[in-house]
C-alpha cells in the first residue's frame, strides 16, 4: 500500500509477523470497525464518508484504515461478493523510528488526499450530480435527501467524439443521464432514430430492474460526459432507513404500473385495437417499458413538450376518456378542441403554438413517449 512506500522490506516483514491480528471476511454490505488497519487481499471495498457518499473501490493489495471517519464497506450490487482482508495494528515506534516517520509522513499525505477528495466529491454531488437526477422524468418531485443518497454513489463518466457508448443487445442495468454533449441513437438495423442533448435521460426500464439489455446503439457526436444510475444504486438509496415510506412504495407501484402495461401489451394494443392475450410481441412490449402513464383525474393539465427538448420529439397517446385541446389566442378566448379518443398527438406541434391538454373525464388513459423509442421498437 502507499501508506509503506519507501520502508524498507525487513520494516514491512516486522510489522507482518509482530502487529497481524487476524483475517476478516466480509460479506457483501457489511463493513469493517476499530482503530486497525486493513490489507485488501481479494475482493472489492468501497469507502465511503459516514454519510454514504462514495469516495472510491479498493482493490487486492491496497492498505486502509478507519481514520478521518471513513466506512470501509464490501462492495454490494449485481457484481459483488466477499471481501478478504487482513487486520493489523499500527506500527509502533520501536520498530526503527527512520521507517517509521516514513510511514508517518505517507498516512498523512495520504488523509490529506483523501479530505481533497471527499470535499470534490461533495463538491460534485451538490452542484452536478443533485440537480441531474432531479431534472429526470424519474426522479423529478424526490426529496433532495433522497437524491442526495443516490447521487453520493454515482459518478460520471466520459467518452471522445464517436466512440460508442452502449451497444444494442448488449447488457446494461443503468440509466445515463446525459450532462454534456451530443449521442446519436440507432436501432438494431442501424437506422438512426434520435440525437439527444444535454439533460436527456436513456434506459429507465434498466434502471427500474425492468429490463437487462440496451435496446438501441449510442454513439458520441460530440465529446460527452454521463453519469450512470444503476439498479443497484436506486436499490441501495430506495432501502436505506432514512427514505420514507411513501416514496418506496410510489417506486413499487411504478413498476408494478409497467408490469401491468407489457401484460396488456399497452399502449400500442389500445391505440391498435389488439388483443392482449396474442403472442408475445417483442415491439409492443418495449413501448409498454417505456411508455410513461400519466395519473389524470378530472380537469388536470399537461403542457406539450417541443420538439427541441433534450430527447427530442415526444407523442401523447389518448386511450380512453375525453382529452379537450385549448390554443390561447391574443385576441380572444382560447380556442378549444376535443381529442378522439385513439389519438397518437405530435406535441412539439402543440408546444410552438402554447397549447394545453386538459383531461375531461375523470377515467382518463393517457401514455406519453420519445419518438425514439417508438422508431427503435
Amino acid at each position: 500500500g502507499k501508506e509503506f512506500q519507501g520502508c524498507k522490506p525487513e520494516f514491512l516483514m516486522k510489522v507482518l509477523a509482530t502487529h497481524m491480528v487476524s483475517g476478516r471476511l466480509l460479506a457483501p454490505g457489511s463493513t469493517l470497525e476499530g482503530n486497525a488497519w486493513y490489507v485488501v487481499l481479494a475482493g472489492r471495498v468501497q469507502v465511503e464518508s459516514p454519510d454514504g457518499l462514495l469516495l472510491r473501490y479498493a482493490g487486492p493489495g491496497e492498505v486502509l484504515s478507519l481514520e478521518n471517519s471513513l466506512v470501509l464497506r464490501a462492495v454490494r450490487g449485481k457484481l459483488a461478493g466477499p471481501a478478504l482482508c487482513l487486520e493489523l495494528s499500527q506500527p509502533s515506534g520501536t520498530m526503527g523510528s527512520e521507517n517509521v516517520e516514513r510511514w508517518r509522513r505517507n498516512v498523512q499525505q495520504l488523509r490529506s488526499e483523501e479530505r481533497e477528495t471527499l470535499e470534490r466529491r461533495r463538491s460534485w454531488v451538490q452542484k452536478v450530480a443533485v440537480p441531474a437526477l432531479g431534472s429526470t422524468q424519474l426522479l423529478a418531485g424526490c426529496p433532495e435527501d433522497f437524491l442526495q443518497l443516490l447521487a453520493g454513489q454515482l459518478s460520471e463518466e466520459a467518452f471522445q467524439e464517436h466512440q460508442e457508448i452502449i451497444g444494442c443487445n448488449t447488457e446494461g442495468d443503468s440509466m445515463l443521464v446525459l450532462l454534456e454533449g451530443l449521442v446519436e441513437l440507432r436501432a438494431k438495423s442501424g437506422k438512426q432514430v434520435g440525437c439527444i442533448s444535454p439533460g436527456a435521460v436513456l434506459g429507465e426500464p434498466e434502471a427500474l430492474g425492468l429490463l437487462s439489455y440496451r435496446t438501441a446503439t449510442a454513439k458520441a457526436v460530440t465529446d460527452c460526459r454521463l453519469m450512470p444510475v444503476s439498479f443497484q444504486a436506486l436499490t441501495n438509496a430506495l432501502e436505506h432507513p432514512d427514505t420514507p415510506q411513501a416514496l418506496k412504495e410510489g417506486f413499487q407501484q411504478l413498476v408494478e404500473g409497467r408490469r401491468k402495461q407489457v401484460e396488456d401489451h399497452k399502449p400500442l394494443a389500445g391505440l391498435m385495437h389488439l388483443r392482449a392475450d396474442r403472442e408475445e410481441d417483442v415491439g409492443a412490449n418495449l413501448l409498454a417499458l417505456r411508455a410513461e402513464r400519466l395519473p389524470l383525474e378530472s380537469g388536470d393539465c399537461w403542457q406539450p413538450s417541443g420538439d427541441s427538448e433534450a430527447c427530442g420529439p415526444r407523442l401523447s397517446l389518448i386511450l380512453r376518456g375525453r382529452v379537450e385541446l385549448s390554443i390561447g389566442s391574443a385576441s380572444g378566448p382560447p380556442v378549444e378542441f376535443h381529442v378522439r379518443t385513439g389519438s397518437v398527438v405530435p406535441e412539439g406541434m402543440l408546444a410552438t403554438s402554447g397549447a394545453v391538454l386538459r383531461a375531461l373525464s375523470a377515467d382518463c388513459e393517457v401514455y406519453r413517449l420519445w419518438h425514439f423509442d417508438l422508431l427503435q421498437a
